[in-house]
């Protein structure tokens, strides 16, 4: 006979879903197709064309929540997409939450994909999948980065779960393939000198299609921040950055530099806020 009192309830789930498309259309890029579903928004500031921001009206993501994300770039288009805010995984019962986002990239076309940060906090688990399928002379800078527990209020993530995948497609042909996986006391393994060395905050930036002198820029301002480890590898078809700092705030400045070295000086409003 089953324990009605040991059964957990099954609770409503948030799910969401965007889908962006930008067009070159008289000189500039304009938006082709918006699709919003649930808790999934998209604001597009005044001021900025081709920026696009989007937000979780939820506030976070929990026990069986599923946001999913597709960007489309049609050729000779240039777009920039963030978030308004960090996204926040909250403590599950069981089942993980899950973010899967799709970038699509054309001929000649330049995509930003720049979300703020996603914050673990203890108990929580997340299934995040990044999917990126590019064409000829395509340029891309796209970033994801992780934080395990709000260091300000010393939080520690002893407990939880994280699966982080990409996949890069370049004219059909797979080019770049990563899996990151760390379950049960997450902090415990990222003190680990193979894992992250004590590190509680982590970013993966691929950039395709930079100028060759791209690389050794990026090197050179990661050396010279005191507050945070990585490096960065040049697999040919993409560069690869890997950052690595002991709190969220010290590992969201080095992105800002990152992004303000590879891409523009003028960072989005919402980063600034």
């Amino acid at each position: 006979m089953t324990d009605r009192a040991s059964e957990q309830p099954i609770l409503q789930r948030a799910t969401g879903k965007a889908r962006i498309s930008f067009k070159y259309n008289q000189s500039r890029t304009c938006l082709d197709d918006l699709y919003q579903q649930g808790s999934a928004k998209v604001k597009f500031p005044r001021q900025a064309h081709c920026e696009a921001v989007l937000i979780n009206t939820t506030g976070g993501l929990t026990d069986g929540d599923e946001f999913a994300t597709e960007l489309h770039w049609q050729k000779g288009t240039s777009a920039l997409v963030t978030t308004q805010a960090a996204e926040r995984i909250y403590k599950s019962r069981s089942a993980p939450a899950s973010i899967n986002t799709t970038l699509t990239v054309a001929a000649n076309a330049r995509a930003c994909w720049f979300p703020q940060e996603t914050i673990l906090f203890n108990g929580s688990r997340l299934v995040r999948s990044t999917q990126v399928e590019l064409q000829a002379s395509a340029r891309l800078f796209a970033i994801e980065s992780l934080v395990f527990g709000r260091t300000a209020m010393n939080e520690t993530v002893t407990s939880g779960g994280i699966e982080d995948r990409w996949r890069v497609h370049s004219e059909g042909r797979l080019i770049y393939a990563d899996n990151f996986r760390l379950e049960g006391n997450l902090q415990a393994q990222l003190n680990r000198p193979g894992i992250g060395s004590g590190a509680i905050a982590t970013s993966t930036a691929l950039l395709v299609g930079y100028d060759p002198g791209t690389a050794d820029a990026v090197r050179q301002q990661i050396e010279l921040n005191k507050d945070v480890s990585g490096g960065i590898s040049d697999l040919g078809a993409l560069l690869v950055v890997r950052l690595l700092a002991d709190n969220g705030s010290a590992l969201r400045k080095a992105v800002m530099e990152l992004f303000k070295t590879v891409e523009s000086p003028d960072l989005p409003r919402v980063w600034l806020c």
